[in-house]
């Protein structure tokens, strides 16, 4: 109904603004076998967050899946993935140790393989 749906909207509103007093800002790159993302503040690098990326394609509903990625250095996150060529929108959710929330989406493009 329109008033759980207003909630939802301030809800989400709410988060939006707390996430931009943050300053938390992210950098995401995408290729068929591996993701990675750079997440820092107006300070620098972010360390010890827990972070998820959310991969689905905007026409085929078939391929999305979600990946954990692991801290590699700090600030700098990372996993393995199997992707086709394409177009990809990309939901990354990142969460520090104190309960601060960052949500931003990406769209990325992979170049299809030479040969392919």
């Amino acid at each position: 109904n329109s008033y759980v749906a207003s909630q939802n909207f301030n809800a989400e509103m709410e988060a939006a603004r707390k996430q931009a007093r943050l300053g938390w800002s992210s950098q995401v790159k995408v290729d068929t076998n591996s993701v990675s993302a750079r997440i820092s503040d107006r300070d620098g690098p972010l360390a010890a967050l827990t972070v998820e990326l959310k991969l689905s394609r905007p026409t085929n509903e078939g391929s999305d899946q979600s990946v954990m990625l692991a801290e590699t250095a700090a600030g700098l996150y990372a996993a393995p993935v199997d992707l086709n060529s394409g177009v990809w929108n990309a939901e990354l959710i990142a969460l520090s140790p104190t309960g601060d929330k960052m949500r931003e989406y990406h769209r990325v493009i992979i170049p299809a393989r030479a040969g392919s």
